[in-house]
């Protein structure tokens, strides 16, 4: 009787890049033919499931649509993961919605914690950036300045005096809106202030919003993380003034110049102590050098793109993915 095989689950969107070289490599390699590769795209939404906790298990039991007993490795790349409210209770006001999407929040956050190991996790869309400023601080990195203010406060207009802010999203970047048959995206960039600027709105409130300090740099650098193997790039963004202050305001006719970079070993220490800590293994972490060749941390962005990194650079992330998959 032969045996079932092992099952890769890659969860994912339907134009996602990154996702079809990494089954291109896949399938390369001869050691696929042992499992089953299953792709999903978009949000999954699990409408029946049961699950129970007890003293007995070693780890919580569950069953649903979702979880295949004979999954060895998942891939979360793209898309949500939820438990759905039973429609009949999704034609009442809307304060019983929200009631029911309150109640129903714990149980997804439970939910993400069960799927099978492997590369990445649905929680990890939900990360803090808050947060990881406290554990970089314990892992000893250093970041800039950061504020998070609704109002301009006396000490943020004294910090402002001889110096330069950015203001930045405290989320994501870019949302997309939908209206009728069209989509709508719209994208957030880094944007520079000064006191000149902030005296203009003081002493009026404003939406919730992170300012950092400036912090010149030689260059910056893109590293794509997965179990503590490190893949950086440099960026020569400084000396143009489109992309100065944020690369992503892409000059196509001048575009920055990218290279392999090697981080120095004692700052991959400390980068990958902060990955551990916050229990994410896989994710694009950015770093700026100052003309001191200070290293400053930046973010992390867990489902980040490397497409460009990898192929700037030679570096297949792609391969890397695929053979982690499949061992």
């Amino acid at each position: 009787m032969e045996m079932s095989k092992s099952t890769i689950l890659i969860h994912s969107a339907d134009f996602d890049a990154s996702t079809n070289d990494v089954l291109d490599w896949l399938y390369y390699n001869p050691q696929s033919k042992n499992f089953n590769i299953k792709r999903i795209n978009g949000s999954i939404g699990i409408d029946t499931i049961s699950m129970y906790i007890s003293s007995s298990k070693e780890t919580p039991a569950s069953v649903c649509s979702f979880f295949d007993p004979n999954i060895k490795f998942y891939w979360y790349r793209r898309g949500a993961l939820e438990i759905l409210a039973p429609n009949k209770y999704l034609i009442y006001s809307d304060n019983f919605n929200h009631v029911t999407k309150s109640d129903y929040a714990d149980y997804n956050k439970f939910l993400k914690e069960l799927v099978p190991k492997g590369i990445n996790n649905p929680r990890d869309n939900e990360i803090n950036k808050l947060k990881v400023y406290v554990h970089a601080k314990q892992c000893g990195l250093f970041f800039p300045d950061t504020y998070i203010l609704n109002s301009f406060s006396d000490d943020f207009l004294e910090k402002l005096k001889g110096k330069e802010f950015v203001v930045k999203s405290l989320s994501y970047p870019s949302i997309s809106i939908h209206y009728k048959s069209f989509e709508v995206d719209l994208y957030s960039s880094t944007q520079l202030i000064n006191l000149k600027d902030v005296l203009k709105i003081y002493p009026k409130t404003f939406l919730l919003s992170q300012f950092q300090e400036y912090i010149p740099k030689k260059y910056e650098i893109r590293t794509f993380y997965l179990n503590g193997i490190f893949k950086s790039m440099a960026i020569f963004s400084q000396q143009n003034e489109q992309t100065k202050v944020d690369f992503r305001n892409y000059d196509l006719e001048r575009p920055n110049r990218c290279v392999p970079y090697n981080l120095p070993k004692w700052y991959e220490t400390k980068l990958h102590e902060l990955m551990l800590s916050l229990e994410i293994n896989c994710g694009s972490i950015d770093t700026i050098v100052t003309p001191d060749d200070e290293f400053y941390f930046l973010e992390i962005n867990p489902i980040g793109q490397f497409q460009w990194l990898s192929k700037n650079c030679n570096y297949f992330i792609e391969r890397m993915i695929a053979d982690a998959l499949l061992h």
